[in-house]
């Protein structure tokens, strides 16, 4: 599993085995890999468990300020440096990985994108206020969003104009499916 968030505490990219299925995530340092799977140039990150039970992250692959640099940073770094990701995780059965079992609270997961629920109710808020959005279970993708408008398509052309990101656009543009 990959764990990253736009607004970003840092990147974690699962690596995959052979067969194309992901390896578990190591608890402790991870190193750069080579190429053919050669040990690389040194530590990339660091992983550990909070006592919360949720990840936490440090190294390079950590940004050391928000960006923009003057928006506020959403936690509080842990002792050592670890900045919490508010990803719940527990070991894995051989005590030396993780397993990401939960998103914090808040977040609407789409595929590999993360939105923070009160940035999506924004972007929706300020294209037309009242527009509804609501995230609904999807198969492959985890969730969807489906938007409703009195006006759907000046919804789309706000949400562009403003630069939202595309996922939410969609969510107004389809066709509509009513509930049978």
């Amino acid at each position: 599993m990959d764990v990253a968030s736009f607004g970003e505490i840092g990147l974690l990219a699962g690596r995959c085995g052979a067969d194309g299925l992901p390896l578990p995530i190591p608890l402790g340092q991870i190193d750069q890999v080579g190429q053919g799977g050669a040990p690389g140039g040194g530590s990339v990150l660091k992983t550990a468990r909070c006592r919360a039970g949720t990840l936490a992250l440090r190294g390079p692959m950590v940004p050391t300020q928000s960006f923009p640099p003057d928006a506020a940073q959403d936690g509080d770094p842990e002792a050592d440096g670890f900045l919490d990701t508010g990803f719940t995780c527990r070991l894995g059965g051989d005590m030396v990985t993780l397993v990401v079992t939960g998103a914090p609270v808040g977040t609407v997961i789409i595929g590999s994108y993360r939105f923070q629920r009160a940035a999506v109710e924004a972007e929706r808020a300020a294209a037309d206020p009242a527009a509804t959005l609501v995230g609904v279970p999807h198969g492959i993708l985890g969730q969807r969003l489906a938007g409703s408008a009195p006006d759907r398509q000046a919804v789309v052309t706000a949400l562009r104009a403003r630069g939202a990101n595309a996922l939410l656009a969609v969510a107004f543009a389809g066709p509509r499916r009513d509930a049978v």
